[in-house]
């Protein structure tokens, strides 16, 4: 299906590099879209059986319509049996790098016995079926053959058997999401979900999700290092210690940040909202935020506005399902500061440089002459948006309107942020959150911090300016970093920062490998997005044995389990250094009426006696003492 849906799915939820990010549209629904696409999940079936291989057997009655509206990988792609046991998508996608070849799409199904993998083009799926075909790996001779295109997930919403009676009627599942419910219903299930229940019974739900992913960690760290079994029993069965979470302190209007879909309402009118479902849901319907209760005010009413221009506007709101159209997605940040930056996301088609030309200057004149003057943003962007190949996004950014930046204040300083930085969407939260991680570091009196993913820099500064430390931070996103920068410019924090870009696994081992020189205290913080740290910056951290704390700040805590069994396994050949204890975490909730919730903890370098203790001997200790 349209990986340019699934895109629009995620990017409406999303900051970060286009990473879904929780209180805009249905994070459920956002990663149901990528399942659907093909990105890399562990998890998946084979498609229906007795159906035949080729898309043409579905042409007649629309089951893959999709592969007709432009280039799709799954057009060339193949089914590999026989893979050996144990294997992850990891080792796979690191298998087919060492046969040479260039997969876009990798997913691997239940059992990791097989796996489906798509190409760019017929060229490249035959030669990858002859170099797999003779290809044998751990003594499995591995097996290619050409599979279908996935079934268009609208064609098989509108072909699925209806549910008995009993079940669509019954059950405040089947209510949610009933298409009878009011449009205004609907879209509040979709980005606040726990809306409806008191706020109190929001944070003892997402504590309990929280137990989860510690006991899940506590699960593996266990079988990983059994010297943690101890603290373990102690904890009940959670890897560490939990503390009590930490509210919002602001529930409503919350969000400094939202990207809105530009498309149509339930008449066909052009509207900028959110849209009630993904691509695989199968309902294109675009819902204004105005009752969303997450949404701050001056926001609704600049989206307002932009509705007002793509109503007038000649040019038609893109459709995902058909890719025509133009008008895709408005970004648009708020800050306590009173300053505004928007972005106008388009897909230019066919038109000119001319045509272009005139679009942006009809945009300029509504927020400079017409009916947006009232409220112009401060900072106005314009970006296009086209895909020409899957796994190949362009978006060219540029300034049609006032300053190339907005600011925010946070805890007492001052911050400059850009349209692609990542910076926290809840400005109340975020300083509950930056206050709790400089708690956590103080007591250890560091010398130098690394500040990994570091963003705009607001993390680090912030312990620099009330630690009186020296911050080292690392980003990949070249703007955020030269934000980080002007930060530390605009707080005077420019004798003890400094600020790299680049992934953090390549900068991060290249800054731990060389002699540190410090005599004192090294600490790591660590922020990274959804899908965790890279295992290679697990590895540099863990090799730097100068780092004695880490304070790991994660907003998915069921994604980074994964980080804090590798955080504790014992001392290997992949995993160099003495292992990390988790000492205490701690939530926090940004993201009330959603089901997401931050989550920091604490860990700190084992000695190397305790490293090395077995649960006898340390069960022998216990008694003795």
């Amino acid at each position: 299906p349209s990986l340019e849906a699934a895109n629009e799915a995620v990017n409406s939820c999303g900051d970060r590099a286009g990473v879904d990010e929780p209180g805009s549209p249905s994070l459920e629904a956002a990663n149901e879209a990528v399942d659907s696409c093909g990105d890399p999940i562990e998890d998946v079936e084979r498609e229906e059986e007795g159906m035949d291989d080729t898309p043409a057997a579905g042409k007649s009655d629309g089951r893959y319509a999709y592969v007709d509206r432009g280039f799709t990988s799954e057009l060339y792609k193949l089914e590999i049996c026989n893979l050996p046991k144990f294997i992850g998508f990891q080792q796979v996608k690191k298998r087919f790098k060492g046969l040479g070849l260039n997969p876009v799409k990798v997913k691997i199904g239940p059992k990791n016995s097989w796996c489906f993998v798509t190409f760019r083009s017929e060229e490249d799926k035959q030669a990858a079926m002859k170099i797999i075909n003779a290809t044998v790996w751990k003594k499995n001779a591995l097996f290619a053959k050409p599979a279908r295109p996935m079934i268009d997930p609208l064609f098989k919403k509108k072909h699925k058997p209806s549910a008995p009676r009993g079940e669509v009627e019954g059950g405040p599942k089947s209510r949610e999401g009933s298409q009878e419910l009011p449009l205004e219903e609907r879209l509040s299930n979709a980005v606040t979900p726990l809306l409806r229940k008191p706020y109190a019974e929001q944070l003892q739900m997402k504590v309990a999700d929280i137990k989860q992913a510690l006991q899940a960690a506590a699960k593996e760290i266990k079988k990983a290092n059994p010297c943690f079994s101890k603290q373990i029993k102690e904890h009940e069965g959670l890897m560490c210690a939990l503390d009590d979470i930490h509210p919002s302190p602001s529930v409503t209007a919350y969000r400094n940040k939202c990207e809105f879909t530009v498309g149509a309402d339930a008449e066909g009118k052009a509207v900028v909202g959110f849209r009630l479902s993904s691509y695989v849901g199968g309902d294109f319907t675009v819902v204004s935020p105005e009752t969303c209760v997450h949404v701050p005010q001056n926001m609704k009413d600049l989206v307002k506005l932009f509705q007002q221009y793509f109503s007038q506007s000649s040019l038609a709101p893109f459709n995902s399902r058909t890719n025509e159209g133009y008008w895709r997605q408005v970004m648009i940040r708020c800050y306590s500061t009173g300053e505004v930056m928007a972005g106008v996301q388009m897909h230019p088609q066919q038109l000119s440089e001319l045509e272009l030309a005139s679009e942006k200057s009809k945009i300029v004149s509504f927020f400079t002459e017409g009916d947006g003057s009232k409220q112009p943003p401060n900072s106005l962007y314009f970006q296009f948006f086209s895909r020409k190949t899957q796994g190949d996004d362009k978006i060219e950014s540029e300034i049609l309107l006032g300053e190339k930046h907005v600011h925010e204040s946070l805890l007492g300083m001052k911050f400059q942020i850009s349209p692609d930085a990542f910076f926290q969407t809840n400005t109340l939260a975020t300083e509950v959150l930056y206050s709790l991680v400089a708690e956590l570091c103080g007591p250890f009196k560091p010398e130098r911090v690394y500040d990994i993913c570091c963003g705009t820099g607001t993390i680090g500064l912030y312990l620099a300016k009330t630690l009186l430390t020296e911050v080292i931070g690392v980003e990949m996103v070249e703007q955020a970093v030269e934000n980080a920068k002007a930060n530390a410019v605009i707080n005077g924090i420019t004798k003890s920062t400094l600020f790299l870009c680049g992934k953090a696994e390549d900068v991060l081992s290249k800054q731990l490998e060389a002699p540190l020189h410090i005599q004192g205290n090294v600490i790591g913080v660590v922020d990274p997005p959804r899908t965790g740290l890279h295992p290679k910056v697990v590895q540099a951290i863990r090799r730097c044995s100068e780092i004695k704390q880490l304070v790991y700040v994660s907003c998915n805590p069921q994604g980074a389990v994964s980080n804090f069994v590798d955080f504790c396994r014992k001392p290997s050949h992949r995993l160099k250094g003495l292992p990390f204890r988790p000492v205490k975490a701690i939530p926090v909730d940004m993201f009330p009426h959603t089901n997401h919730c931050e989550m920091v903890v604490l860990f700190e370098r084992m000695p190397q006696e305790q490293s090395e203790a077995t649960p006898q001997a340390q069960i022998q200790d216990s008694v003795a003492a």
